[in-house]
């Protein structure tokens, strides 16, 4: 609430593909390129695969960060056809967002619990 977020829960099961579509992505595009990946298909798993994995929770969180901030929002978005997908979000922006401390981001983003 305090980022300005409004939950939005889906109508139909349909509409789940908007989010389930940036996962097959990452997947095919970034996951897929990484020593140790292992796939869905457990026949063509390389049999390397758990001694290559080598990645630390940080260094993929990087990976990820990249990929999105440097490929996946740069490239056009297939629903406009002549903006990025930054460029989209940027031209639906009424006002530029308030930048949080990174302190006050922790804070929003913990997890609330009741006595």
């Amino acid at each position: 609430m305090q980022l300005g977020f409004v939950c939005h829960l889906r109508d139909r099961p349909s509409e789940g593909g908007s989010v389930e579509r940036p996962f097959k992505t990452l997947n095919t595009e970034l996951f897929s390129t990484l020593q140790g990946y292992t796939g869905s298909n457990v026949q063509e798993r390389p049999e390397e695969a758990e001694k290559e994995a080598c990645l630390t929770l940080r260094q993929l969180e990087q990976m990820l960060v990249r990929y999105i901030v440097d490929n996946y929002n740069q490239r056009l978005d297939a629903r406009m056809g002549d903006q990025t997908r930054f460029q989209r979000w940027e031209s639906g922006l009424i006002a530029a967002p308030d930048l949080l401390s990174e302190r006050d981001l922790d804070i929003c983003l913990m997890k609330q619990t009741r006595r």
